[in-house]
């Protein structure tokens, strides 16, 4: 039998508690971790990088034993996760949350804005590194994920909040070029995991149910808000 792992990656602005929702709802039986994204947790000695990021995550699932793997990420998250997913063959499924292909200079430029504007202690309150934060938009400066979602051949799950704009377009990019891949909107914005659990929780764990050795796919999906 496979030794499974269900991996938890948060976003910019969580922390791995931002997932206490879905820990509630995992399965009896399926083990699951929710690392700090390398570089984020406050005091690291480490600066973040996608590839160093997905690189800790091989090495979790090596630490807890696991040939198999499900992936779920939000945000930065869920980069992390294409990024691990591409070079790690261990990983079965993935789930994709509010994700990017290339995030927009636009985006990334407004996002760093409000950091700067953002009080150091009030972030700190949060568990979260001010400083780190902010070297990350730095490091995702020239990530391009447009030609491998093809290389991704794996079955994927995207997943975005109904009002989250920003996110929508890579979202149906990702479900459009990723072989087999299915998109979902559901209520909420940004934070899924934060904001809508239940629709999360209900499609994410569907979603891994289907790929599990032994079980049989019962992926149905919610009815959809009006996203147009």
């Amino acid at each position: 039998m496979a030794r499974e792992l269900a991996v938890f990656l948060h976003g910019l602005g969580q922390t791995p508690q931002a997932w206490q929702d879905q820990v509630k709802d995992l399965p009896s039986d399926l083990p699951a971790a929710a690392p700090w994204l390398r570089g984020l947790r406050p005091g690291s000695p480490h600066r973040f990088s996608l590839r160093d990021s997905a690189a800790e995550v091989s090495s979790a699932l090596t630490m807890h034993g696991a040939d198999r793997a499900y992936l779920i990420g939000v945000s930065l998250g869920a980069m992390v996760a294409m990024q691990a997913a591409l070079d790690d063959d261990r990983v079965a499924g993935v789930v994709l949350a509010a994700a990017q292909v290339s995030p927009p200079k636009w985006a990334m430029k407004a996002q760093g804005v409000a950091l700067k504007l953002a009080s150091r202690r009030r972030l700190a309150d949060r568990g979260l590194d001010k400083t780190a934060m902010q070297e990350v938009f730095g490091a995702l400066a020239d990530t391009d994920f447009s030609d491998r979602l093809g290389e991704l051949r794996i079955p994927t799950l995207v997943l975005c909040g109904a009002n989250d704009r920003v996110n929508q377009p890579a979202s149906r990019r990702i479900a459009d070029e990723v072989p087999g891949a299915r998109l979902e909107l559901i209520a909420g914005g940004h934070q899924l995991n934060e904001d809508n659990p239940g629709d999360f929780n209900r499609l994410t764990y569907e979603f891994i149910a289907g790929l599990r050795p032994g079980e049989g796919p019962d992926v149905r999906p919610i009815e959809r808000p009006h996203d147009g």
